[in-house]
C-alpha cells in the first residue's frame, strides 16, 4: 500500500521516488507520535485506576477469614491496601447481594477490586502474599528447577503448611470444637469425643511434633512466617474447646505459647 502511494504521488506530481518514501514517512510519523501518546495516556490512566483500587477481605472473628486478618496484621497492611470488612452471619446466609456474590456462604470471602473473587483461606494468604509480601519476609520465594536443594525444600514446606492447616487440621479440629462448645466439660460426651481427639493427635499432632522436635522455633526454622499463621489457627481452635490434652504435648505447647504471643494474634483473637 505504502509503494503505491509513492507511485501516485510520482505520477500525480512528478517527484523523485526517495523524496515520495519522504513524503510518505513525514505523512505517517506524527500519527504514529500521536498514537504512541495516546497509548502512553491509556496506559498511565488504567495504572491509575489499578493503583486506587483496594480488595476486600470479608471477615467474622474466630472464623477462617481470621488467617487473612492475620496476616494483614503481620504485613502491616492498613486500609488503603487491603480493606477487611467485618461482617455477621446474617449478612453472611441471608443479604440477597452478598449471597449472589459468594453463592458458598463462607468466609474468607475476598473480592479483588477488579472483578474476581476468591474463596479458601489458603489460597487467599497464598495471594495476598504475592501481592505485598514482595521481600518475601513472611514466605519463600518459588524456587524453581535450578534453585538450591535448601530452597526448593523450604518453599515445599511452606506450601505443605498452607494447605495442611485448611484441609487436615481444620477437619480434625471442627468436630470436636463442636462437642466442647457451649457445654460444661462434665457434661460432654467423652466416648463421642475420644475417637476424634485420638484423630487430632495421630494426624496433626504427631506430624507437627515432628516437624518441631529439632528445636526449631517455628515451621520453617528460626523465622516465622505465614506456615505459623495458616496453623496457629487450628490451634486456637483447639486451645478454645478447654480440653487440655489437646495441647498437651510440651513441644507443641511452647510452640503455640510463641505464636500466640505475637501482637498480630492477640489483635486478631482477642475476645
Amino acid at each position: 500500500l505504502l509503494f503505491a502511494n509513492i507511485q501516485l504521488c510520482q505520477w500525480r506530481r512528478g517527484i523523485q521516488f526517495r523524496q515520495g518514501c519522504g513524503f510518505a514517512e513525514l505523512s505517517t510519523r506524527p500519527r504514529a507520535r500521536r498514537s504512541s501518546a495516546r497509548a502512553t495516556k491509556d496506559q498511565l490512566r488504567g495504572t491509575v485506576t489499578m493503583a486506587s483500587v483496594v480488595p476486600t477481605v470479608y471477615h467474622i472473628q474466630f472464623w477462617c477469614s481470621s488467617r487473612v486478618v492475620n496476616l494483614a496484621r503481620e504485613l502491616g497492611l492498613g486500609p488503603e491496601q487491603l480493606k477487611i470488612e467485618v461482617i455477621d452471619e446474617k449478612k453472611l446466609k441471608e443479604d440477597p447481594d452478598f449471597v449472589k456474590r459468594n453463592p458458598l456462604k463462607v468466609l474468607p470471602y475476598y473480592e479483588s477490586g477488579t472483578g474476581f473473587s476468591m474463596v479458601e483461606s489458603g489460597a487467599i494468604v497464598q495471594h495476598v502474599l504475592e501481592l505485598y509480601d514482595t521481600e518475601h519476609k513472611l514466605h519463600p520465594a518459588p524456587a524453581g528447577a535450578g534453585a538450591s536443594p535448601e530452597a526448593i525444600e523450604k518453599r515445599a514446606k511452606f506450601l505443605q503448611w498452607v494447605y495442611f492447616g485448611p484441609a487436615s487440621m481444620y477437619h480434625a479440629i471442627i468436630p470436636i470444637f463442636f462437642k466442647c462448645f457451649g457445654v460444661d466439660k462434665d457434661k460432654r460426651d467423652q466416648e463421642a469425643l475420644k475417637p476424634l481427639v485420638e484423630k487430632w493427635t495421630n494426624k496433626v499432632i504427631t506430624i507437627l511434633k515432628a516437624e518441631l522436635s529439632d528445636g526449631r522455633k517455628f515451621l520453617l526454622g528460626e523465622e516465622f512466617s505465614a506456615a505459623d499463621i495458616i496453623v496457629s489457627y487450628d490451634l486456637m481452635t483447639a486451645s478454645f474447646t478447654g480440653e487440655e490434652e489437646l495441647l498437651a504435648d510440651p513441644v507443641i505447647r511452647s510452640y503455640f505459647e510463641r505464636v500466640s504471643a505475637r501482637p498480630a494474634y492477640i489483635a486478631t483473637y482477642a475476645p
